[in-house]
C-alpha cells in the first residue's frame, strides 16, 4: 500500500491511516525476532514480557490488584517496543469478579480512549500472584496484542442483541463480538447471523476466519454451542477455542474474538478440519487439551499437539510468539512451569494463565497457541 492510501475492507475504508503511513515497521530495521522486556517486567514463570515478530507484538497477561495496575506494566512493555495504546489491535481482560468491573473497565476505557481495539472481559476462577503475598491476590489480568503501523479502528456498533469491536491492519482484521441472546438454539442462530453480517460487512465472508475464540457462561449448553459454531464453520481450517467461564463481563452471556483475513486467498494453503490456520506468516492454533495423571503430563500431552499443529504447516514449536495457558487448578502453577519451559529456549513466548473454573479436574490444561516468523 502507498503512501496516502486508505486500507480498503469491503465498503470499509481504513481512515485512520489515510493521512499518515510512514509507520514504524520495526521488523523492517530489525528482521529478528525480538523479546521485548522492560527492566520494570518481572515474569512468574519460563515466558517472555513481549515477543515481536512478524510486525505484531504479543504482549504476556499482566497482572495486578487493580486494572490501573495492569494497564501500567502493559504500556511499559509498549513503551519498550516503541509503541502505544493506539497500536494495539485485540485485548482479553480477565477478572476475579464480574462485580468490580464497572470500575476496572472504566480505566480500561480511558487508557484505550476512542481507539477501540477487539477485547474479550470475563472473570476466571484465579490468576498466578504478582506480589507472592496470597493476602492481596490478583484481581485482574491484561493482554494484547499491537500492530507495528498505525491500526483501522472499526467504528463500534452496539444493536439489539450484540456489540462488536475491532481493528484492521494490513493483512487482517482483529474483532469481538459479545452477545447477549437467550441462552438457546434459537438464540445462537441470531448471535451467528450478526456475526456474518459483520463479517459480509466488511467484504468477507465466514471463511476467511483463521481463528475464533468463543467464550460463554454457565446459562448455556455446550453441545448447542459447539454444534452451532460447527454448522457455521463446517469444517473448515479454523483455530477454534471454546472457553466455558463463570461470567463475562456487561449484558454478555456469549462472545466471540476472532482474526479474519482481509484476503481470502491468504487461507488457501491451509487443510479443511485441522484446528488450525495459517495467514501469512502466522500461524493460529486452536486449544488443545492436555490429559494425564498430572498437570505435568496435562502440560507435555497438550504442548506435543501444538508443536504436531505447528509441524503440519511447516512450523516449529519455537516459532511460538504467544501462549494462553488454562489451568484446571492454579495451585499446579510450578508443576506446569517445570515442564513447559523444557519446550522452549530463548527468548521464550509470552504466555497468559489463569483457572478458568471451578470445579475442574487439578490436572487438566488447556493451551491455545500463536505462532509467528520474522521476514
Amino acid at each position: 500500500m502507498r503512501k496516502g492510501e486508505g486500507a480498503k475492507i469491503g465498503p470499509f475504508v481504513a481512515t485512520e491511516i489515510t493521512s499518515d503511513l510512514e509507520v514504524h515497521i520495526l521488523s523492517s530495521t530489525d528482521p529478528r525476532r525480538r523479546q521485548i522486556f522492560p527492566s520494570s517486567s518481572k515474569p512468574l514463570g519460563p515466558y517472555s514480557p513481549g515477543i515481536l515478530a512478524d510486525d505484531y507484538l504479543y504482549i504476556s497477561g499482566q497482572g495486578g490488584r487493580t486494572m490501573q495496575e495492569s494497564i501500567d506494566k502493559v504500556a511499559a512493555i509498549l513503551r519498550a517496543a516503541g509503541l502505544d495504546a493506539h497500536n494495539i489491535v485485540s485485548t482479553q481482560i480477565y477478572l476475579s469478579a464480574a462485580g468490580d468491573a464497572p470500575l476496572e473497565m472504566q480505566a480500561y476505557d480511558h487508557y484505550v480512549g476512542s481507539h477501540r481495539p477487539a477485547h474479550l472481559a470475563f472473570e476466571v476462577s484465579r490468576m498466578p500472584l504478582v506480589s507472592g503475598d496470597p493476602s492481596q491476590p490478583t484481581k485482574t489480568e491484561l493482554l494484547a496484542v499491537a500492530w507495528t503501523g498505525k491500526p483501522a479502528f472499526l467504528p463500534e456498533i452496539d444493536n439489539r442483541v450484540s456489540r462488536v469491536s475491532g481493528a484492521a491492519t494490513m493483512d487482517r482484521m482483529y474483532f469481538a463480538l459479545d452477545g447477549w441472546a437467550d441462552p438457546t438454539a434459537e438464540g445462537l442462530r441470531s448471535f451467528l447471523g450478526d456475526l456474518s453480517r459483520h463479517l459480509t460487512e466488511h467484504g468477507m465472508d465466514v471463511d476467511h476466519l483463521a481463528s475464533l475464540t468463543v467464550v460463554y457462561d454457565g446459562s448455556w449448553d455446550d453441545a448447542t454451542v459447539r454444534e452451532g459454531f460447527g454448522r457455521l464453520l463446517d469444517g473448515m481450517g479454523v483455530a477454534v477455542s471454546f472457553l466455558r467461564v463463570n461470567a463475562l463481563i456487561g449484558r454478555s452471556t456469549i462472545a466471540v474474538s476472532a482474526v479474519a483475513a482481509l484476503d481470502r486467498q491468504a487461507l488457501d494453503g491451509n487443510r479443511p478440519g485441522l484446528d488450525s490456520a495459517r495467514l501469512g506468516d502466522t500461524l493460529f492454533c486452536g486449544t488443545s487439551r492436555g490429559t494425564g495423571a498430572t498437570t505435568a503430563d496435562a502440560t507435555r500431552h497438550s504442548l506435543v499437539q501444538l508443536a504436531s499443529s505447528a509441524s503440519a504447516h511447516g512450523f516449529s514449536i519455537e516459532d511460538a510468539a504467544f501462549v494462553n495457558v488454562f489451568l484446571g487448578d492454579l495451585t499446579q502453577f510450578a508443576a506446569m512451569n517445570e515442564v513447559y519451559g523444557t519446550y522452549f529456549s530463548e527468548p521464550p513466548p509470552a504466555r497468559a494463565t489463569v483457572e478458568l473454573q471451578r470445579p475442574a479436574s487439578p490436572s487438566s490444561m488447556m493451551a491455545s497457541m500463536v505462532l509467528a516468523r520474522s521476514r
